[in-house]
């Protein structure tokens, strides 16, 4: 296992040419990009985590759908001719349907794609971010079920345990179902205010608010939270994951300044670095 990292913050306000140096000088093996900034990356000296594919496949129009669907083709294309392959996919709900309506869409969205994506051993991931219950496939029970409406073993998850933190779920059980497809993981933590949580409940704060799920926690630099990393490292390492745990510094803490977000990111490496061999 390796450790990479995202441009977050105050950062993308630097040249992403600064921000790859700075990453390779530090010691960190990988950055997330997009797909044109993969040969910036490259000339740095310092590998691709994962890349975006931005094409709106989510649509309810067939023909935008279909073109959508091409230009996601050429992106992974772009990608593997490029030596990257794994892309980020966006798994929204879509307003004012049903769970199981939004899993339609995804399917016929992302189905196609899945299966152009297998002829390259390319995956296609969804990062199992809650969104403020925005997103689909966030809870056991909801990947399982957009799996079994994609069943390609080219769509998968990327595994960040804070956001499981924040909806009660178990992630180290989360690690083990879901292991084999697990094909990313971030690492950021999540501290708890459990005077606020007796406050506002799991749903969050209800007055002068319009966020659910929000006002008990908040986002930390690995170690500064709930989430036990020797454990979940094991857990990775356990279920075979040998590749990019990216850092995805959300710490209020160390924002401000592209400097602090360094310091952030320079902290959670030497931190999480104790755990991987």
């Amino acid at each position: 296992m390796k450790l990479g990292f995202m441009t977050v913050r105050d950062l993308r306000s630097r040249p992403f040419e600064e921000v790859a140096k700075w990453g390779a000088a530090n010691g960190f093996a990988a950055l997330d990009c997009q797909l044109d900034q993969i040969d910036t990356c490259a000339a740095a000296g310092i590998a691709v985590g994962a890349t975006h594919l931005r094409a709106q496949v989510l649509t309810l129009d067939d023909a935008a759908r279909a073109a959508a669907q091409k230009e996601a083709f050429a992106s992974i294309d772009e990608a593997v001719k490029k030596g990257v392959k794994r892309g980020m996919i966006v798994h929204s709900r879509q307003p004012g349907m049903t769970t199981e309506e939004s899993i339609e869409v995804f399917a016929k969205g992302y189905a196609p794609v899945a299966e152009y994506a297998e002829q390259y051993d390319f995956k296609l991931v969804m990062e199992i971010y809650h969104a403020h219950g925005q997103w689909l496939a966030i809870t056991p029970e909801l990947i399982r079920a957009v799996f079994a409406a994609v069943p390609s073993r080219s769509l998968g998850i990327c595994l960040d345990p804070s956001h499981l933190v924040v909806q009660g779920i178990d992630y180290i059980r989360a690690t083990k179902e879901f292991g084999d497809r697990i094909f990313y993981s971030h690492a950021k933590d999540t501290e708890i205010f459990q005077d606020r949580l007796y406050d506002y409940g799991i749903f969050g704060k209800a007055l002068n608010s319009n966020r659910p799920f929000s006002g008990w926690w908040r986002y930390r630099l690995p170690g500064y939270g709930s989430i036990n990393w020797a454990q979940f490292i094991a857990t990775l390492n356990e279920i075979g994951y040998d590749d990019v745990l990216a850092i995805e510094h959300e710490d209020e803490i160390y924002y401000g300044s592209p400097e602090l977000n360094y310091k952030g990111l320079l902290m959670s490496k030497k931190y999480l670095e104790q755990f991987i061999v």
